[in-house]
């Protein structure tokens, strides 16, 4: 408990200390109620919000070309089953690699077999404390070192859970090292933490892997610092600061939902032409996918609180992104009577 607040303390700059108690529950309170409002709504799929011109027109590199690279380092929050496919953007935004480099040059361990080939430490000039093949979550110091150069890619946390699910009922107890919670982390993945699993790998379905403890929140304990399935529930103002962090130190969010548009807005972020593997998918949980599409209810009849409420306000900064990219670029070219378009400006 010293050690979280600790953590809570640094990364929200002590907020709330001048607050007196009755006034700290009754805040406490208020925000209680206004996150759980928040999580009960369910994310929809509605993609209307963008047509498919503006959705091409952002892509066009042609026609609007790319802003030259940033040289802005970058830390790849990986978060569990929210797409292995975006190493292939991190590390060609990070790395000097071969133009054709890709995840799917190899059949698994697909970014462990890419560091062995291409070690960062010879090739990431931009790539910051990543630990290659793991989870690991942001600790204390590299949030003080590096706040605003973190990246990753969100999923509907229902679809993300049932992944997780089909996926062997994954269990995830990577720690972070530059951190200062007790007790110390001493290396990323080690197996003697892998006692904490039991309760998941004996659920005998995806409700029941739900909720187990651990399983919910994995997205917000990863930025809190902890392991994605540590058997600790989130309480709501570790749920808030958790959603601070994510909109305040993070200088990409991704929607794998809305992978293309993702790997796009990301080079108009951070600048650099997107290559071509970056909009493949190495590797697709088919048996996830289908019991979604058998059972699309799962995606209602599954909650996650605390990452609904990451994910609803990350769609929401997305989208917003996105429509200020759009302005940036112009209007659509206009079409002239043959149906061309016409390139002049």
């Amino acid at each position: 408990p010293m050690a979280v607040g600790r953590r809570m303390q640094t990364r929200a700059g002590g907020a709330g200390v001048g607050l007196r108690p009755r006034s700290r529950r009754m805040a406490s309170g208020w925000l209680t109620l206004g996150l759980l409002a928040l999580a009960l709504v369910p994310v929809t799929g509605d993609d209307s919000w963008v047509s498919d011109e503006e959705r091409a027109r952002l892509c066009d590199g042609r026609a609007h070309p790319f802003p030259p690279h940033s040289a802005r380092g970058v830390r790849w929050l990986h978060v569990p089953k929210t797409g292995t496919s975006f190493m292939n953007t991190v590390w060609h935004y990070a790395c000097k690699l071969p133009p054709a480099a890709s995840a799917s040059d190899f059949t698994t361990m697909y970014e462990k077999r890419f560091a062995e080939r291409y070690p960062p430490r010879a090739h990431c000039n931009f790539m910051l404390d990543h630990t290659p093949a793991t989870h690991k979550p942001i600790g204390d110091f590299e949030w003080q070192a590096h706040k605003g150069s973190f990246v990753t890619m969100l999923r509907k946390p229902a679809a993300r859970l049932v992944s997780a699910f089909r996926h062997g009922k994954h269990c995830i107890q990577d720690c972070s090292p530059e951190t200062s919670q007790v007790p110390q982390c001493v290396k990323v993945r080690e197996a003697r933490r892998h006692y904490k699993c039991k309760p998941m790998r004996e659920a005998r379905n995806a409700r029941e892997y739900a909720a187990k403890p651990g399983a919910r929140g994995c997205t917000a304990r990863m930025i809190l610092g902890r392991a994605c399935n540590e058997p600790v529930e989130l309480k709501a103002n570790e749920t808030a600061l958790a959603l601070s962090m994510l909109l305040d130190g993070f200088a990409f969010v991704g929607l794998i939902e809305e992978w293309n548009l993702s790997i796009c807005l990301f080079h108009r972020i951070l600048g650099g032409s997107p290559r071509p593997q970056e909009f493949t998918a190495v590797r697709v949980n088919k048996k996830a996918t289908g019991m979604l599409q058998r059972r699309p209810e799962l995606l209602t009849a599954l909650r996650d609180p605390p990452d609904e409420v990451l994910y609803a306000a990350a769609r929401t900064r997305f989208q917003a992104q996105v429509r200020s990219v759009l302005a940036a670029l112009g209007p659509p070219m206009m079409r002239p009577a043959g149906g061309s378009v016409d390139s002049r400006h």
